[in-house]
């Protein structure tokens, strides 16, 4: 293709892509607004309409799936127990942007596309209308100040044990995504640290923010849900993160074929640190410290949770090491799940609505303007 064709082409696909993406976004964002009124009569009712916003926007990811980049999704492992109404914590290896988006497509179908909660950099939190409809999903924005973040995140997640709601708690341990410069940056703090971990395809994980999350979502959430993620159409000595960036996934139609994803199932009082989770106070305000007892017992905890942790990892970066090699996960004696993200008749009516009403209101608007 010539490169002029190409330009034109790709600048069209970006053109439609981001219409597409912001005025449906927009409209699903006005949406939530009236939710608040809601929120003065019943904080369940209110949150099972924002759950259905949030569905909104899970079944828009699938449309522009569909549309700019369509893929298959393979999983295997432990997929058949993880269901739409579980309290789940799940973890994952985070290797380009987009990793949320095809865990978001997981949700969608297996029905829990209204259910997630993830994790992320609190400088996501101000962008116009993704930030806003962000905040009213109540994702955990962290701010990267353990003092600030604690109190936020106990809040949060205090809050969703007592909407008696499904939960999907999406964490990247990793806290962001593997390239030469984060592996350099993770080896220099595992030298300074004397830590001997040196992976290959993941980075040393972080565990205070998932040891934070599973001690507050006691004893609702059974089981810690560990997913690997790896990219079709790569080998070991290429970096995901670059040739899988947005932009050539979503505008240059040059996304990968298939997204793998290896799912594991484990209890969590089979954990270090969690072995007597049942005798985990969650009822309390964990947004301060305890008594200096309580410190002594939770830095214990946490020791083992993170020698656990950073073991789990390691175990990940062998299983990346047989992906590359044999181009998929470990089979299964069961079949494993395809997914291919296509919209259901249910998806286009509730994006058609949520179009309708956004066009509505800029008409009045802009009436009202003129």
């Amino acid at each position: 293709m010539p490169a002029a064709m190409g330009r034109v082409q790709f600048a069209l696909r970006t053109f439609v892509f981001v219409l597409i993406m912001d005025c449906t976004a927009a409209s699903i964002n006005l949406l939530q607004y009236p939710g608040l009124l809601l929120s003065l009569a019943s904080r369940h009712a209110y949150r099972k309409y924002i759950q259905f916003t949030q569905a909104l926007f899970g079944s828009l990811i699938v449309l522009l799936t569909y549309l700019f980049t369509p893929v298959e999704i393979v999983v295997t492992g432990d997929h058949q127990a993880l269901t739409r109404d579980a309290m789940a914590v799940i973890m994952a290896n985070h290797q380009i942007y987009s990793d949320w988006w095809w865990l978001w497509i997981l949700a969608w179908h297996k029905g829990a596309h209204g259910s997630m909660k993830i994790i992320l950099k609190q400088s996501l939190k101000y962008l116009p209308v993704f930030g806003w409809g962000m905040q009213f999903f109540e994702f955990i924005f962290l701010a990267r100040k353990w003092a600030v973040d604690r109190a936020m995140m106990s809040k949060i997640l205090h809050r969703a044990l007592n909407d008696e709601l499904p939960l999907w708690l999406v964490i990247f341990p990793e806290g962001t995504v593997i390239t030469d410069d984060t592996k350099a940056k993770t080896r220099a703090y595992a030298k300074k640290m004397d830590i001997p971990d040196d992976p290959t395809f993941v980075l040393i994980p972080k565990s205070t923010g998932l040891y934070f999350c599973l001690k507050n979502l006691q004893p609702d959430a059974n089981y810690l849900w560990d997913i690997t993620m790896g990219y079709e159409g790569l080998n070991g000595d290429q970096t995901p993160y670059e040739v899988y960036s947005l932009s050539r996934v979503f505008f240059e139609a040059k996304g990968p074929e298939r997204v793998h994803m290896h799912i594991q199932k484990v209890l969590v009082k089979d954990i270090p640190g969690f072995e007597d989770s049942k005798g985990m106070n969650t009822k309390k305000d964990e947004s301060v410290a305890g008594t200096k007892e309580e410190a002594v017992i939770d830095e214990e905890r946490t020791e083992k949770f993170t020698l656990w942790l950073r073991k789990r990892f390691l175990q990940k970066d062998q299983l990346m090491t047989s992906f590359y090699k044999l181009g998929h996960f470990p089979k299964d004696p069961s079949s494993p799940l395809i997914i291919r993200p296509i919209p259901k008749l249910q998806d286009w009516a509730c994006l058609a609505f949520a179009l309708g009403v956004g066009f509505w209101v800029a008409k009045k608007l802009w009436g009202w303007w003129i």
